[in-house]
Order: C-alpha cells, then sequence, then structure tokens
C-alpha cells in the first residue's frame, strides 16, 4: 500500500473508492474522444498499483484555487466536481462532462493524446482535516516494455505507460468550496501553452505563506538583475543575493521594513526596491502582503535560483558565500590595474580547503 505524509497533505489513509476512465486526443489533429459507459472495477493489485502511479508526484503543497473572470460558478470543472462531492454516483455522469472539456481544449498542436482518470479518493488528511477528495490524472507518454514468456524465452515488445510517471494530474479536496476549493496540480510540461493549468482546469495559484516566500525570493531575483546589475559590478549582485537568501533561510517570519534595514541597507536602494516591488505587482496582478511566516521547504526550493556567482570573460568563476560572521566583502576586492588595461579581483584567504 502507498504511503505519503507531508506537512499538510497526508495521503496513507486514502482509497480510491471509484473510478472511470476515458481516452481524449487532440481536437488540432482531429482525434476525438473515446468515453467509457460505466466505471472501471478496481481490484486490490490495480489499487496498489494506482496509488503509487496517482499520489506519488504530489510532493509539493503548492495549493490552487477554482477561479474565472467573472463568476466562479460559471468554472465548468469546479461545476463538475462540485455534483460529485454532492453525489458519488455522479462520477461517470460528470467525468463524461470532464473528458469533453478536456477534448475542448486540447487544440495545441503538441498536446498529446491520452487516458484521462477520474477518481474519487476516500479519507485524505490536508491541515487537521479528513476530507474527500477528486483526482483527475492523464497519461500521455507511453514507453516499450519488453516481456518474457514463462515457459519460453522470446522477447516481446509491448507499448504501456511507466507507472513512475504521471505526465498530469490535479487532487481536488473537498474544503474551502466557497473560494474555489483547494486543488493541487502536477504537469511535467510546460511547453505545451499551460493549457492543463489555465484552460482545463481554470485555477490560479493560492497566496498563501508559501506563495509570498516564493514570490519575494523571485522578486528579489528579479530586482537584482534589473536594478542593481545596472552598476555593472557583479560582486554587489552577488552580495544582494546573499544577504536576500540568508534572511529567508535564518527568520521565521517575513517583514519589509526588517527586510530593507537587513538586506538592503541604503536608503536610496530601499526607495528603488520599494518603487520596483510596486510596479512588479502591477504588471503581474498581484499585491505582496507586507509581513508573512517564511516557509523553509519553499526556501530550499529557491535556493538553487540564487547563484552567488561572478563569470568573467577570462573563463574564471569566482563564487561568493555569504557568511555573516565572515563577510565576503572583507576578502574580495575589486580593482583596475591601469598599466595591464585590465579590471581584477583579489580574493584574501588563510588556507586553501
Amino acid at each position: 500500500m502507498f504511503n505519503f505524509t507531508g506537512g499538510m497533505i497526508d495521503f496513507k489513509q486514502t482509497v480510491i473508492s471509484q473510478m472511470a476512465i476515458h481516452k481524449v486526443g487532440n481536437k488540432n489533429l482531429d482525434e476525438g474522444v473515446m468515453l467509457s459507459d460505466s466505471t472501471y472495477e478496481l481490484d486490490d493489485d490495480l489499487k496498489d498499483i494506482l496509488y503509487d502511479y496517482f499520489l506519488t508526484p504530489f510532493k509539493k503543497e503548492e495549493f490552487f484555487t477554482f477561479v474565472h473572470e467573472s463568476d466562479l460558478a460559471l468554472n465548468e470543472v469546479f461545476n463538475y466536481v462540485t455534483h460529485i462531492f454532492e453525489q458519488d454516483e455522479a462520477l461517470l455522469e460528470q467525468s463524461i462532462h470532464i473528458a469533453k472539456h478536456l477534448h475542448k481544449q486540447s487544440d495545441h498542436p503538441k498536446i498529446k493524446s491520452g487516458e484521462l482518470y477520474v477518481t474519487i479518493l476516500k479519507s485524505c488528511v490536508i491541515g487537521e482535516e479528513l476530507v474527500d477528495a477528486i483526482g483527475i490524472f492523464k497519461s500521455e507518454n507511453k514507453d516499450t516494455y519488453l516481456k518474457f514468456s514463462d515457459n519460453e524465452l522470446i522477447i516481446n515488445p509491448e507499448k504501456g505507460i511507466n507507472v513512475k510517471n504521471l505526465d498530469k494530474g490535479a487532487i481536488i479536496y473537498n474544503t474551502e468550496k466557497e473560494e474555489g476549493y483547494r486543488v493541487l496540480m502536477v504537469d511535467t510540461n510546460s511547453t505545451e501553452a499551460r493549457y492543463w493549468r489555465d484552460n482545463f482546469l481554470g485555477i490560479a495559484r493560492m497566496q498563501d505563506d508559501s506563495y509570498h516566500t516564493q514570490s519575494h525570493l523571485e522578486l528579489c531575483k528579479e530586482f537584482c538583475s534589473d536594478i542593481i546589475s545596472q552598476d555593472n559590478d557583479k560582486q554587489q549582485e552577488a552580495e544582494f543575493l546573499n544577504r536576500s537568501m540568508e534572511y529567508f533561510q535564518k527568520n521565521e517570519n517575513f517583514d519589509f521594513e526588517d527586510f530593507s534595514t537587513k538586506v538592503i541597507e541604503d536608503d536610496e536602494r530601499v526607495e528603488q526596491f520599494s518603487e520596483y516591488k510596486e510596479a512588479y505587482e502591477e504588471e503581474r496582478g498581484v499585491q505582496f502582503d507586507a509581513a508573512f511566516n517564511i516557509m523553509q521547504e519553499d526556501v530550499k526550493q529557491m535556493k538553487s535560483k540564487f547563484k552567488s556567482l561572478i563569470k568573467l570573460d577570462t573563463q574564471i568563476d569566482i563564487h561568493l558565500k555569504q557568511n555573516p560572521n565572515d563577510p565576503s566583502t572583507n576578502y574580495v576586492e575589486k580593482g583596475f590595474d591601469e598599466e595591464v588595461g585590465m579590471n581584477y579581483y583579489k580574493v584574501y584567504y588563510n588556507r586553501e580547503l
């Protein structure tokens, strides 16, 4: 039996009670829809395989909600899953609506045909709640397998689904309906114009602590790239990124005034950052909170994007690692050698490690 426990999501008690399967083609390529006329009978062995296939990819606690530009009630998938939550017996009928809606949105030339699974998931833990959920999953890519007969050494190549790699999925929890439910999403192919998230599901990221942690770090990164880089000082860029990451790693809560004092420091730069943040919010249609809880799991995920690296045209890279007790600025000196006619970095150290 599949067993997964996370900070807010927990599938160890989850049971697949019903499942409907349909096949959805690419509308742009004149591929149709193959619809089932009954739900699929699940034995225990298949349930174990599907637990692993469907639920393992949902490791990231990044929540979305259903949205609509005018009225949430007009979001198709929101309506279909609501009917299923109200009555389990509606699964087949509503899954057919879901399949047809997916086909309608599958008009990008790169979208692959595939099997669509709509499931009822009983006993899902989210936070401190035990709720039912609806899983919508799609398998697209097929692998080649070698099959041997028990009685003969004959190789038979067969095409099939690799149950270690789910292509697309969504889990909709039966909680916070008025706000558009809570939704987890998986999409391994972002090159298809995000049709799974935007056009099919119609969901948007929840602006929770996880969202604000990621967004503020992304804001720092882009501010560095767009504004600080104008000074043409790679060391200054690296130090700002290091200070920003260090602040998020060492604090449980974010406070804009505190961040400005400890990380940005210079009054002129603080004003630049504030103006940049306002323009960033307006351009992307978001609103940053001035204070929120920092989620360390998201900080770890963002850390790889903060490359404190000075790349030089002489094929030499300098990696600056910020240490609050021994700031890198004490050990790196920048200058210009008039005799050689080149810029230089002078690095001080006690010993090689």
